[in-house]
């Protein structure tokens, strides 16, 4: 904000840059980890196997957090 304010737009968008892959990687867990609750939701198995595929879809997300950090950050 302060770079912002200062009137250093281009130091203050290089300065989050490395931000910005997490930040676009992790709001989208809460639009995508509702498909495979459908298609689950259709098959034979058991509650609990169900529950287990969820977790481990849901777990795949701070993964995929990391990852993105760790490309940003040498990225930019």
């Amino acid at each position: 904000m302060v770079l912002t304010r200062t009137g250093h737009q281009e130091a203050a968008y290089h300065s989050t840059a490395p931000l910005k892959p997490p930040h676009g990687v992790s709001p989208h867990a809460v639009l995508v980890l509702p498909l495979p609750t459908w298609p689950l939701s259709r098959t034979p198995r058991s509650e609990q196997a169900r529950r287990r595929a969820v977790a481990a879809a849901a777990g795949c997300y701070p993964a995929a957090v990391v990852v993105a950090a760790g490309w940003a950050v040498p990225t930019y």
